[in-house]
């Protein structure tokens, strides 16, 4: 996500929120779904924190899927009591292929259909390939994972990896036969799985005319009509169904955080590409009023271009000083994003004019990192390529 989070914290702060308003809307939000709010408190800003907030901000009336949120993190947490040590094994078995699809669901999401095309045969090209994708790299893993939970939680017998070999309509199938996310994994009002769905869109069996689109499913090629607006309905709530599993699951992980790190020693560290990694620092800073406009990653330099949202011709001269000086603590997280031998950020004012260039070594990071040196030590070990603090 990223994007849509993006554009409401430079809102937030164009409109003169402060981030302390910004932490106490985001635990009024998030804090019925941890049971751990120690953890919500001291990750506050955190850029998947802050990405949950979003999604909540989006679905702030839709039920499907806060109510799927709330039966899904039932079920984990139910599991989690039964046997904690089997969830552990079956969440770690798969991180490899979460991380590969999240990494595909970039390019998915970045290519989102906002606008219905003129052209119904382009228009449902697109609606239908944006469903396909997402069912396919986003609800397919999740489902599979849902499945051994629900098994858990009723103290049945399973192979894991016989379920991820399983066809997806199949899984899901067995999951509906429990009477199990009802709500989340069949659209309404045409019934229909999401692995139905995902096989419309995949195998193309649909017929276009000018107005209308005929979807074909089912070992008895049953068939139903709708209209390009009705079809982008229903890609809405397929991708709401997807988003409400992603978003339970991480919450259930991001809340037992601390358990995850002592038992399994970084294992769940995502690989993400680099305008994921960037897009997630975008996020954070823009939580205190930063927005990235550039970057280079080079050999030996990671370098972030920022622009000062507050630095708006407001600001006196001692703020402007203040808000130079916050910009550099941000070459620490860039550090641990993009490790490199020199970190560099270029500070720029609202009319995107570069005003200070402060860069610190690799070293430096480290002793922070080890625990040896606290954040000031950056502070005092800067240098000033341009400008002045």
């Amino acid at each position: 996500m990223g994007f849509i989070i993006d554009d409401m914290l430079k809102s937030i702060s164009e409109n003169g929120f402060t981030s302390a308003e910004l932490k106490g809307a985001i635990r009024y939000t998030l804090a019925p779904y941890f049971k751990n709010l120690n953890i919500l408190d001291n990750y506050i800003l955190n850029d998947q924190i802050l990405s949950m907030f979003g999604y909540f901000m989006i679905y702030t009336n839709n039920e499907v899927f806060k109510n799927g949120i709330n039966e899904i993190l039932s079920l984990y947490w139910s599991a989690f009591e039964k046997n904690a040590d089997l969830l552990w094994d079956i969440i770690i078995s798969t991180k490899d292929e979460f991380a590969n699809n999240e990494n595909l669901m970039w390019n998915v999401k970045v290519a989102t259909p906002n606008s219905v095309p003129d052209d119904c045969y382009d228009a449902a090209m697109r609606y239908m390939s944006h469903i396909g994708d997402t069912l396919e790299l986003s609800a397919k893993i999740e489902i599979n994972e849902l499945y051994a939970v629900i098994k858990i939680v009723q103290n049945e017998s399973f192979d894991f990896d016989s379920i991820r070999k399983a066809s997806f309509g199949i899984t899901l199938s067995n999951i509906l036969d429990k009477k199990k996310l009802m709500r989340v994994l069949k659209t309404s009002p045409v019934d229909i799985r999401l692995s139905d769905w995902r096989n419309i869109a995949y195998h193309h069996t649909y017929h276009v005319d000018e107005k209308r689109i005929t979807c074909y499913y089912g070992k008895a090629n049953k068939s139903f009509s709708l209209t390009i607006e009705k079809l982008r309905d229903y890609a809405a709530q397929i991708i709401t169904s997807c988003n409400a599993m992603d978003i339970a699951r991480r919450i259930f992980l991001f809340d037992n955080i601390e358990i995850l790190a002592d038992k399994f020693d970084g294992s769940l560290k995502p690989i993400d590409r680099t305008p994921m990694k960037v897009s997630q620092l975008n996020t954070a800073f823009l939580t205190q009023s930063f927005l990235i406009l550039d970057y280079k990653i080079t050999d030996s330099v990671s370098e972030i271009v920022v622009e000062d949202l507050k630095n708006n011709g407001n600001l006196s001269d001692e703020q402007i000083q203040m808000r130079k000086i916050h910009s550099t603590q941000f070459l620490y997280p860039l550090w641990e994003k993009f490790p490199n031998s020199t970190l560099r950020i270029k500070y720029c004012d609202y009319h995107k004019e570069i005003i200070l260039i402060a860069s610190v070594q690799d070293e430096i990071c480290k002793e922070i990192a080890s625990g040896n040196k606290g954040l000031p030590y950056l502070a005092l070990n800067l240098t000033i390529e341009c400008g002045y603090i």
